[in-house]
């Protein structure tokens, strides 16, 4: 054991060592002045101190057990783990911990999907009609809400091979059709549709209080550490402390999302749900074989006629690298053909039905592209990583020992994997944009990288510090990081709230949640006016080649109707 304390009256109390052990380098953002503290150097401290370790008393260690660790894993705890299932939850968590970058950037994407289909639906009336049950309304937000669902879930590869137009126009039947002829006239599509999102809002995961209670923990534990750090400015222990809670700053919000991308209670009977319902529509249409409405839509062909398998694995909350989804193609679709050139209300288009089931496809190869609208997805999850790791790094830097040390150098490295992990796997994306077996042997390399000079020594006080410029650097660490999670804390939030009239049960509840949902909406529109501004001057003025139809337009929520 080194008794630092007893090293320190050696090194300070004897001129000999201070002569032969004075650190004189360069001490770059060190304050200086009078009263400034003896630095010794590393030799000086090895000959005088000795080699071994000066170890925290219990209580130190304890508090950031109590503070942080035990908060860190009732979070986790509270991640969309799913049931019975040990290696997915495995592999998931060091998604989540290793990439999350990329798994925010996926998450962020999800939400911001299932928001479009939440606005398609809420600019389906007028902004003060709310039709009852039964109506066109609710049959719509009952097939968007099927959609938000489907899009967790990876086409099979019978689905893939049938072409992107085809797999498109099977879906679109499959979610808006209404007269396609089942082989129970009496339970039509409507019936089959309003029983299946019943069922799915019904097996939809509860437990957002238990969330919230977590993310409250987190977030006490976060105000204790804040307070004590700057009560003793300048002493390790408690700036660890506060730079373990700012690093992980994006962790809360990352459990946070799964109230909005929230996977269901049982995934696999999901599927098994959806799949049943697209053996339905298949049979339907294989019995209609001469109407000319369904002539053109090439059926999935499948081995065994008693089994089809349209939906396989759950991909929800970034569980899958390159998962896109299939419902931004037909949302995109949407917007294209009619919605986004009508507006709230359209619904009223004389041909609004015929157009959602027949709508041309919005891509020009496939089912999946690039759209650059996900950069600010991208954007954002990378700013919340990243001034999260950065506040934590300003606060160990600048602690004295000041420079890169153990722990600041830590933190550094760590953002730099993680960025780099997600530039790598963008990158094969890009060249990899379809499923493939080269693609999955990359994948599995991605999921093992998510697994895992001389110096000084400075005996100086905290008192030292206090009257010196280290406050204004943990403060600005601190101030980096609590914005950067705050501002996720309420886009989440937002979109859980403006979202959830689509997956709440009772009807008149998910009314009364459109209601408020318009309204906050109504008198936040000027927040939402400059990203608006910058896509469309974006998607505007940029090449053809880039991957998307130049000029397409989007659905964009407003309170007024269009005088058409």
């Amino acid at each position: 054991m080194v008794n630092f304390t007893a090293c320190k009256i050696a090194f300070e109390t004897n001129a000999t060592n201070l002569e032969l052990y004075s650190y004189t380098g360069l001490t770059p953002n060190l304050p200086l002045g009078p009263g400034r503290p003896y630095l010794i150097s590393e030799q000086g401290c090895r000959t005088l101190c000795g080699t071994g370790a000066d170890k925290y008393p219990w209580a130190t260690a304890a508090n950031t057990i109590t503070t942080w660790v035990l908060p860190i894993i009732g979070l986790l705890l509270q991640a969309p783990f799913e049931s019975n299932q040990i290696a997915k939850t495995f592999l998931a968590t060091c998604r989540w911990i290793g990439a999350p970058i990329a798994s925010l950037s996926y998450i962020f994407w999800n939400i911001k999907i299932t928001g479009k289909c939440a606005i398609t639906v809420d600019m389906a009336v007028d902004y003060n009609a709310f039709p009852g049950p039964g109506s066109e309304f609710s049959q719509l937000r009952d097939s968007f809400y099927i959609l938000s669902v489907m899009n967790q879930y990876a086409l099979s590869t019978e689905l893939e091979h049938a072409g992107s137009s085809s797999t498109e126009r099977f879906l679109r039947v499959a979610l808006f059709d209404n007269d396609l002829v089942l082989a129970n006239p009496s339970k039509g599509m409507v019936h089959r549709r309003e029983k299946l999102a019943a069922s799915l809002r019904s097996g939809r995961k509860r437990g957002v209080v238990p969330i919230f209670i977590s993310t409250l923990w987190f977030l006490l534990s976060l105000a204790i550490s804040i307070h004590a750090a700057f009560g003793n400015l300048g002493v390790n222990a408690t700036a660890h402390n506060l730079a373990i809670g700012l690093l992980l700053g994006w962790l809360p919000v990352l459990t946070l999302s799964s109230i909005t991308d929230r996977s269901p209670g049982s995934a696999d009977d999901v599927r098994r749900k959806l799949n049943r319902f697209l053996s339905h529509v298949r049979q339907g249409l294989q019995a209609n074989t001469t109407n000319p409405r369904y002539k053109s839509i090439q059926l999935p062909a499948y081995s065994h006629s008693d089994n089809y398998h349209y939906f396989t694995s759950f991909c929800g909350q970034a569980r899958s690298r390159w998962h896109y989804g299939i419902a931004h193609a037909i949302l995109t679709g949407t917007e294209d053909a009619f919605a986004a050139a009508h507006g709230r209300n359209w619904t009223a288009h004389h041909n609004a039905r015929t157009l959602l089931i027949r709508a041309p496809p919005a891509t020009r190869h496939s089912n999946i592209w690039f759209d650059f609208r996900e950069l600010w997805q991208i954007m954002g999850a990378t700013a919340l990583v990243g001034c999260s790791i950065f506040g934590s790094f300003i606060i160990s830097y600048f602690t004295p020992t000041v420079g890169l040390g153990c722990r600041s150098g830590g933190y550094l490295i760590f953002f730099v994997i993680t960025l780099a992990h997600f530039l790598a796997e963008s990158a094969v994306w890009w060249i990899f944009p379809r499923p493939s077996k080269l693609r999955e042997r990359i994948g599995w390399a991605f999921t093992v990288m998510e697994m895992g000079g001389g110096g000084y020594i400075n005996f100086g006080t905290s008192a030292y510090y206090k009257a010196h410029i280290i406050a204004v650097y943990w403060t600005t660490g601190t101030i980096l990081s609590s914005l950067a999670m705050g501002a996720g804390f309420l886009y989440v939030v937002a979109e859980w709230c403006t979202q959830s009239h689509m997956w709440t049960e009772d009807y008149g509840d998910a009314m009364a949640g459109l209601k408020a949902t318009r309204r906050f909406k109504k008198y936040t529109i000027w927040f939402r006016c400059v990203p608006d501004w910058v896509i469309t001057k974006f998607k505007t003025h940029r090449p053809r080649c880039l991957g998307e139809k130049k000029g397409r337009r989007s659905l964009v929520w407003r309170w007024k109707t269009s005088q058409t």
